[in-house]
């Protein structure tokens, strides 16, 4: 699709303007080529359209040069860029769909997008959640190596410092090593402390990649998810870009997953057993003050005859000593459950209990330690994707938020492809679509359909208001689309042309002088001297000069101009005068419409026929435009009734 680039970029030859943009956006010139070779265009996120193009050395657009034309573009261009959900999908759109007059570039384009044929798909409120991609992360550890390559493997690429150092030095720290001290060793170290060999500590950091950037890459599954299948497989023939392979599914379980929670459990569990020794003494003192002593049968009777108050005491003290050692092995059994290891809870097994502090604090220990452990094993859990997986994935999901965006456009204004390209243009039922619920009109040029003799010039006469301007957008309309590739506002059957070069000179709106006659005749000049195929568009040329000698100046230009590869529509209100000359000096080949008024509605506006007559004047009616006058009551209010019947006779 980006037939007119060049691979071959030369930052030393790029303008000052680009060459700040990769300075201020990439952190070396490797990043930025990697992302210019791929054409990852999310990456340039200052960038405008014209730079974009210009790094990337697009022959400049010809086709739509002029400045009226621009203004439409624009438009329609808005019109689809509001079905994107992520702003940068834009460059992807302004790079894979550049203006062509290439049939057979056409032709790939429609192939692809006749493809979707989906339903309209939102993926707006997906994309909320996403963000710019965040490569750099912030380690909780203190890292040591014994490899300095391997410390600047993790900083060149990562941005990880660590400290590299030797074995010996690493044998006289050992005792200072803590739960947070990791070391990186490719040889196995015998020694209380959290080691990883390079290529799993890698995995741990792509994973904490993975981690930091968890809501956009959530979005980008729901995305995933959302989008058929169908649509996700034309991304590898536009783009030239492979699906990437991944456990979407597990992915999203992994980062919903709450690890952060199992330990403050833990915490918890530990901080709790102040409470839970405070509970057990309860239950000993209500035991002892009621004596619930554990006594049945012929050893109750034997303790009774004896009459020995030391023995039913010592008998007390060995339920009472049995209960405590009842709870402490229940507390136990619940902390290695957990994977924590004590041999008591107690610091004394008698009334009234104590928590052993030492152990207490060994169990904080064991967590935090636990809790690294776990931490970095949750973290490669998560490496499901790499570095450049996250990168293609991102530059998926713009391919797709483009894809959607034109199947969006497509269904919106019920757009569809023609029948065929040809060196005419024929629009079955178009429509405007600047213009809700339009009403659908039927126009060519340059063909026989509709019974027309093939003329490439028309002159389209008529009321005001009746739709001759709104004709010439519709047709503009529908040959900007076909220049990108895109359907347009018509029927099947229709047919449409890819020109050179689309010019639309619109009605003068300013101060009407020489300077706008000038500049129209030098425009007039500079068309009739260029040789490319063109589609003309001229919107009451007259407004810039006196009507008699606009008709003459038209004329000539029509008459030069259909000897040339251009299709052209005139909107002219000197139909009389250009209609008289015509058939004065016999000029073939130029046609004459007309749009007509019918009448006046409830409202006072004028009633239309939208749809041209062909070879028929279009009549602007002053009658109407007098009853329409004359309807007006509030302009009367103020009026002499004598003033308003002298207007009123007109009419009889």
């Amino acid at each position: 699709m980006n037939q007119h680039s060049n691979p071959i970029f030369d930052i030393s030859q790029a303008p000052n303007s680009i060459q700040k943009l990769i300075s201020e956006e990439f952190n070396n010139q490797i990043a930025f080529f990697n992302a210019y070779k791929k054409k990852h265009l999310f990456k340039f996120q200052s960038w405008n359209t014209n730079q974009l193009l210009s790094m990337y050395n697009f022959e400049k657009n010809t086709i739509f040069k002029e400045s009226n034309v621009k203004k439409h573009v624009q438009k329609i261009q808005e019109m689809i860029f509001s079905e994107f959900a992520l702003q940068k999908t834009s460059h992807y759109f302004n790079f894979f769909f550049q203006p062509t007059s290439q049939k057979e570039i056409y032709e790939r384009r429609k192939e692809i997008i006749q493809n979707l044929e989906e339903e309209y798909i939102s993926i707006k409120e997906e994309a909320k959640q996403i963000s710019e991609i965040k490569y750099s992360i912030q380690l909780p550890f203190t890292i040591y190596t014994l490899d300095q390559a391997t410390a600047s493997h993790f900083y060149d690429r990562y941005k990880i410092s660590m400290l590299s150092i030797t074995q010996r030095e690493l044998e006289e720290m050992v005792d200072q090593l803590d739960e947070n001290s990791i070391i990186l060793s490719e040889e196995t170290l015998f020694i209380d402390a959290i080691t990883y060999n390079k290529q799993d500590f890698e995995t741990v950091v792509l994973g904490m990649i993975v981690k930091n950037n968890k809501q956009t890459l959530l979005a980008y599954i729901d995305i995933l998810n959302k989008i058929p299948q169908s649509i996700q497989n034309l991304n590898e023939h536009l783009f030239s870009q492979k699906q990437i392979e991944f456990n979407k599914d597990k992915l999203k379980e992994i980062l919903l997953s709450d690890l952060e929670q199992d330990f403050k459990e833990l915490s918890n569990l530990i901080l709790n057993l102040d409470q839970e020794v405070e509970e057990i003494n309860k239950q000993v003192k209500e035991k002892i003050a009621n004596k619930q002593v554990n006594l049945q049968g012929q050893e109750l009777l034997d303790l009774l005859n004896s009459g020995s108050l030391d023995a039913l005491q010592k008998k007390i003290e060995e339920d009472t000593k049995a209960m405590i050692q009842k709870k402490e092995h229940e507390i136990l059994q619940t902390l290695k459950e957990k994977k924590l290891n004590a041999t008591n809870i107690f610091e004394n097994n008698s009334y009234p209990l104590s928590l052993d502090l030492e152990t207490k604090e060994d169990l904080f220990k064991q967590i935090e330690r636990k809790r690294t452990k776990d931490l970095l094993e949750y973290y490669a859990t998560l490496n499901q994707l790499s570095y450049h997986q996250i990168d293609e994935l991102t530059h998926l999901i713009y391919s797709l938020d483009l894809l959607v965006a034109i199947n969006n456009f497509i269904k919106k204004y019920h757009l569809h492809y023609p029948k065929e390209i040809s060196k005419e243009i024929y629009l079955e039922n178009g429509r405007n679509m600047y213009i809700q619920n339009a009403h659908p009109i039927s126009y060519g040029i340059g063909t026989s359909k509709l019974d027309l003799n093939q003329e490439k010039v028309s002159i389209l006469t008529g009321a005001n208001s009746g739709g001759k301007t709104t004709l010439l957008e519709m047709v503009l309309q529908a040959q900007v689309l076909a220049s990108i590739g895109l359907p347009g506002p018509y029927d099947e059957n229709s047919s449409i042309n890819l020109p050179e070069e689309i010019i639309y000179l619109k009605k003068f709106t300013g101060t009407q002088g020489s300077g706008a006659f000038e500049q129209t005749i030098r425009a007039l000049v500079d068309i009739l001297d260029s040789n490319t195929t063109k589609l003309m568009l001229i919107d009451e040329f007259e407004a810039v000069t006196e009507p008699g000698a606009a008709a003459k100046i038209l004329l000539m230009f029509l008459s030069k101009i259909k000897e040339k590869e251009a299709l052209t529509i005139a909107v002219s209100h000197l139909g009389k005068e250009l209609d008289s000359i015509l058939k004065e000096k016999q000029i073939k080949g130029i046609r004459i419409d007309g749009i007509s008024a019918t009448g006046l509605d409830e409202q006072g506006n004028l009633i239309t026929k939208h749809q041209p007559v062909f070879y028929e004047l279009g009549k602007s009616t002053p009658e109407l435009i007098m009853q329409r006058i004359l309807q007006d009551t509030k302009f009367w209010n103020d009026k002499q009734v004598e003033t308003k019947h002298i207007f009123e006779k007109l009419l009889d």
